[in-house]
């Protein structure tokens, strides 16, 4: 460019220069689609003399690690470029022989036009040149090193008893854990036809199982001799103090509970009504205060309840059928090497009326009066008042049970019953039957049973 193409207005300067202060990168990450390894995502990082911070960009594009080195290095350069530029007022003539993108020397440098500006004062924006960057080197078609495939994880869906708090969630809840530990998607349905997404495990459960057996307790009653030990997998805990409610106890084939206990030898414990009666059902209860019959034995799978376990969604429809549920790795099919397949029933166990307490019996004339107290599933722990009714509506069920037989069957809205001297006459029991006292919910049905001897 010469002088006779550059115009000189009356009222502004003849050229502008800009010049951007803040520094440029030093160095610049670059993410692209490597060539030589399956179109993997790879990464490289060039840098220049001066500048300062680091920049990121993607290159969403297949390139082999030479051409993206090329590219990187040309980005840097752009943004260091970019921060000078001049405005040049044209002559007409200068002005139309020129276009967006041509080269000019001027002032012993190489300018690129970056903008014409064609009115009655006609000027172009020019930015630096940049040096070209050649491309060395070939591809590297070494392959990549093998992926280990990842393990399919550990699951465990729990069906728990409510725990007394004021709200309680009944949907069941899922752990799961694996080496390595990668986020995990659980779905469930009927079939595998029928999976739908549930919950998303974002981190690992600690899981472990008992290297002792559990042996049965009687309820409501400290019992500080009694030692379980455990092995958990995940992370230490802390230690309660001894007399402290060891945990829940499960149905023979279902994870041993350990609720926030510590160490891994757990001593004292307590068998509650909530857990125990609940996992052992009716029949496993034959007398007043006697102790199960079910052992724990080593080698249950026991489960810390942290914030690492989470609910499964299910439907209200959903309680009391077969589900298959399936945990795979995150953004994948619920399929493959990787997924775990368990079958389970939830039947919402946290939904069922607990035992009546303090379950007496007293003779009067040859009646056999029985009395209770009424439990509360929510929000039972208040010192004053009556507990709130939780289910809906107060009624419960009486049956007179001789070994597997129903001799009688009652339901009264009262905690009280009077089983008369006729009755006894009519059903003739046996001296090892039983009297069986159950609370009804609307929503579950009949109750953890609280039992008596006759």
């Amino acid at each position: 460019m010469t002088e006779d193409d550059l115009a000189l207005p009356d009222d502004a300067p003849r050229e502008t220069q800009t010049r951007t202060l803040d520094p440029a990168a030093e160095a610049l990450r670059l993410r692209f689609l490597d060539a030589a390894r399956d179109y993997q995502v790879g990464a490289l990082v060039v840098r220049r003399e001066a500048g300062q911070g680091t920049r990121d960009a993607d290159a969403p594009i297949v390139l082999a690690a030479s051409e993206a080195e090329a590219v990187a290095h040309r980005m840097l350069a752009a943004d260091a470029a970019a921060r000078r530029s001049r405005i040049v007022h044209l002559s007409p003539s200068a002005a139309l022989r020129l276009e967006a993108g041509d080269r000019l020397a001027q002032d012993g440098e190489t300018w690129r036009v970056q903008r014409l500006d064609l009115d009655e004062r006609p000027r172009a924006t020019l930015v630096p040149t940049l040096a070209e960057i050649g491309v060395g080197g070939g591809v590297d078609w070494t392959p990549a090193p093998p992926r280990d495939p990842p393990s399919p994880p550990l699951v465990h869906v729990l069906d728990l008893p409510a725990d007394g708090a004021p709200t309680e969630d009944p949907r069941p809840l899922v752990a799961a854990a694996s080496e390595p530990w990668r986020p995990l998607e659980v779905h469930a349905g009927a079939g595998v036809e029928t999976l739908t997404l549930r919950a998303r495990v974002a981190s690992p459960a600690t899981l472990g199982e008992t290297l002792s057996d559990l042996p049965p307790a009687s309820p409501h009653r400290l019992d500080r001799a009694g030692v379980l030990t455990v092995r958990l997998e995940g992370r230490s805990l802390g230690l309660r103090p001894a007399g402290r409610r060891a945990g829940r106890r499960q149905r023979p084939g279902r994870p041993r509970v350990v609720r926030r206990l510590g160490g891994h030898r757990l001593p004292g414990r307590r068998a509650g009504r909530a857990g125990r009666l609940a996992a052992l059902g009716p029949a496993a209860r034959p007398a007043r205060r006697a102790p199960s019959e079910v052992v724990i034995p080593t080698g249950a799978p026991a489960v810390l309840l942290d914030a690492a376990v989470v609910r499964l969604d299910v439907a209200a429809f959903e309680r009391g059928a077969p589900l298959v549920v399936r945990a795979a790795p995150a953004g994948g099919p619920p399929s493959g090497p990787a997924m775990t397949e368990v079958s389970t029933t939830w039947d919402g166990r946290a939904l069922s009326p607990l035992a009546p307490a303090h379950l007496r019996r007293r003779l009067v004339g040859g009646d056999l009066r029985l009395a209770w107290i009424r439990r509360a599933r929510l929000g039972g722990d208040v010192w004053e008042g009556e507990v709130p009714l939780s289910e809906g509506v107060e009624r419960y069920r009486v049956r007179v049970l001789d070994g597997g037989a129903v001799l009688r069957e009652a339901e009264v809205p009262e905690p009280a019953f009077v089983y008369t001297a006729a009755m006894r006459t009519a059903d003739a029991p046996s001296p090892s039957a039983r009297i069986e006292v159950t609370q009804g919910s609307s929503l579950y049905g009949w109750g953890v049973p609280a039992t008596t001897g006759l």
